[in-house]
């Protein structure tokens, strides 16, 4: 069922995928627009660099096509690239704007093996399966041409290898970011809340904080909406300090409250922090605050330093 999926109008190299190319329409592309989920690898591995590099070229989610004030004409004798497995209401409005554009269908997945799988998910089959049939019949009075992520796919829907566009050499820029853990076990039951209030305001003001957190299902349920923060499982003392070890962390938070059980122990938080080679945050509660200053525990690089905060 598949097999119309290979119409092939034309056979050409797309690997150079902005440079100017005949179109099987009446007009020569001169710009490209992508458009899908940017938030996904398949987006940042293939097209990401390409539309950076290239004068004029753009592209939106489906969230901002489908807008009321999103301006169609934009969209008019271009090359518009469907990433994957885009919306139903995208489908039916682009076949109904009808741009005279050249519509191409990237395909990164194995559409017949991941319905017929054995191995995946019932329900991601199911919402597989319906998505294809519904989109089937809009597809194919759509595209112009169907583009695919690798040979393997291309063999797979009987398309030749000049069909395959190749992921460019991907360059990042490095973001530095400044990484910051709280290491508290159960027993600290308001640091936790007022960890997840600070955490939401600091990222709400920096998109570069980091924050390594370790607790269970119910603390990971807690921090998931955020962004930047890991949570780790609870580990064994041994596992826990192979682990600080392999890497330096920046400013560890000690937002301590009071009670019997803290002034006893909150000095060793002290120990684990220093061993990170990260500056602690001390809660004026920590009960060795006033001997912090200028401690030196782990040679001349480790430092801990404080910060009287309420």
């Amino acid at each position: 069922m598949y097999q119309k999926f290979s119409r092939r109008i034309r056979t050409k190299s797309i690997n150079n995928l902005l440079a100017l190319t005949k179109s099987t329409k009446s007009f020569t592309v001169t710009k490209t627009i992508v458009i899908g989920n940017l938030v996904k690898p398949t987006f940042d591995f293939y097209f990401k660099q390409r539309l950076n590099e290239a004068k004029g070229d753009l592209y939106f989610s489906e969230h901002e096509v489908l807008e009321e004030t999103f301006d169609y004409h934009q969209l008019a004798h271009v090359r518009i690239i469907l990433l994957g497995n885009v919306s139903i209401r995208l489908l039916l409005l682009l076949n109904r704007l009808r741009l005279n554009s050249e519509i191409i269908l990237f395909i990164d997945d194995n559409i017949p093996a991941a319905i017929t799988g054995i191995t995946l998910p019932s329900h991601y089959k199911r919402k597989l399966k319906k998505w294809y049939e519904t989109a089937k019949q809009f597809l194919l009075s759509l595209y112009d041409d169907v583009w695919v992520s690798m040979p393997y796919l291309a063999k797979r829907y009987g398309l030749s290898d000049s069909y395959v566009l190749y992921p460019p050499q991907v360059i990042e820029n490095k973001q530095t970011l400044i990484k910051c853990f709280y290491h508290g076990s159960v027993s600290h039951a308001q640091e936790w809340q007022l960890l997840a209030k600070l955490i939401s305001d600091i990222q709400n003001r920096y998109n570069h904080v980091y924050f390594e957190l370790i607790g269970d299902h119910k603390l990971n349920k807690a921090f998931k909406a955020l962004p930047w923060v890991s949570v780790l499982h609870r580990i064994s003392w041994q596992n826990y300090k192979a682990h600080i070890t392999t890497r330096p962390m920046y400013i560890a938070f000690v937002p301590l409250f009071d009670s019997t059980f803290i002034r006893a122990r909150s000095h060793t938080k002290l120990f684990d922090i220093v061993r990170q080679g990260a500056i602690g945050l001390y809660g004026y509660r920590f009960s060795q605050v006033d001997k912090v200053e200028a401690y030196m525990a782990c040679g001349p690089i480790y430092t801990a330093e404080y910060f009287r905060i309420d």
